[in-house]
């Protein structure tokens, strides 16, 4: 005979049916995407570069060293994972970030399993960012990320001090200009000496990545690690 608790989530679940976290469809209580969006999930796939993140046949980086140590992520930016992170961003749909920040969490363990990480920073919105989306999508997916980690989250330690033109909407060699000098670290006491994982939802060309990674180190940081959940192939590059 089904147990209590198991009738109670049966009940829940017709009232507030799981939905797809890419489509909105209903979906069963075991699954985050409908049988159709399923199928358009790109996963990054090995070998992949410790540069840019990306796999093999997509790397650009041409070698190019980056501020931050390392750069991983469990998606391409397309598809499915890429709605449902705009659901995440833009819809107010923030249950989305639990998926993420759990296939965030797999990607770090494998990419990064023999480095220390003291600590999660993300990358920060502005006040008025702030006021206007309420709330920082990149800091909801680096708290779920300490929490299946067991890593300290480390809450504003960048700060935005200034808005930018979105990154998306600029082409690559304008993208390292437009944040230069947009963040900042006020307590330099909470990174010195320590390992640092940086967390951000999308990564096109590392600009931001880069560019908060380089106030961390001049902060004290020991080491900047980068994880964001998607990543854009070549073709959505400008």
């Amino acid at each position: 005979m089904p147990s209590a608790a198991i009738l109670f989530n049966h009940v829940l679940y017709a009232f507030f049916p799981r939905r797809c976290l890419s489509c909105g469809k209903v979906v069963a209580p075991d699954k985050e995407f409908c049988a159709g969006c399923a199928g358009g999930i790109s996963r990054i796939q090995p070998p992949v570069c410790n540069r840019c993140g990306r796999g093999a046949a997509e790397c650009d980086c041409g070698g190019r060293a980056s501020i931050f140590t390392a750069l991983t992520a469990p998606f391409y930016y397309e598809g499915s994972v890429r709605r449902c992170i705009q659901r995440l961003k833009f819809g107010g749909y923030k249950q989305n970030a639990g998926m993420l920040a759990y296939e965030m969490a797999r990607t770090v363990n494998n990419a990064f399993r023999d480095k220390q990480i003291d600590g999660i920073a993300c990358v920060p919105l502005t006040k008025k960012g702030l006021r206007e989306r309420g709330y920082n999508q990149s800091a909801l997916l680096a708290a779920k990320l300490g929490k299946i980690l067991g890593v300290e989250t480390l809450p504003k330690t960048l700060v935005k001090l200034y808005d930018t033109p979105a990154q998306h909407t600029l082409k690559s060699y304008e993208r390292t200009g437009n944040v230069a000098g947009a963040f900042a670290v006020p307590d330099n006491s909470r990174v010195a000496g320590k390992s640092i994982l940086l967390c951000d939802d999308v990564s096109t060309t590392g600009a931001t990545l880069n560019e908060c990674a380089k106030m961390l180190l001049l902060a004290g940081a020991k080491d900047v690690f980068c994880v964001t959940a998607a990543l854009t192939k070549k073709e959505l590059k400008k």
